[in-house]
């Protein structure tokens, strides 16, 4: 499922002419399954959330920018370390997009053990 098109991202990043074209076409698809993944949505999801195109298309242009994923290289004995994170203005952007992951077990029904809950008097724990 392609959340964008060719033609939105290159008029949500002001790309005129065919240059990247072919390069844009083959990033909406892994693009999309990364925002799938990341942000948990489901094909409603997606339709119900149209400004999800925009991150998409940012990290599309992110993508097209980037010189390469090399986030350190060493000389001695030669080492080069790759990433593959996107800049923190993104991953917060899709992070408002993100559906809750509840692990359920007979008692409690937990989102993210990293975040502070509290007892909603249903035997279940809540994100407050």
């Amino acid at each position: 499922m392609a959340i964008t098109t060719l033609t939105e991202v290159k008029a949500l990043n002001q790309i005129s002419g065919s240059t990247y074209d072919s390069t844009i076409t083959a990033l909406i698809p892994l693009v999309s399954d990364f925002i799938v993944t990341y942000c948990r949505m489901t094909e409603a999801d997606i339709e119900l959330n149209p400004g999800i195109r925009l991150a998409a298309a940012q990290m599309i242009k992110y993508q097209l920018s980037k010189p390469s994923n090399v986030s350190s290289e060493t000389i001695g004995d030669y080492s080069v370390s790759y990433t593959m994170d996107y800049p923190e203005y993104i991953t917060r952007l899709l992070d408002t997009y993100k559906q809750p992951n509840y692990v359920s077990d007979d008692y409690y029904s937990v989102y993210d053990e990293s975040v502070d809950f509290m007892e909603n008097g249903t035997g279940y724990k809540e994100r407050y």
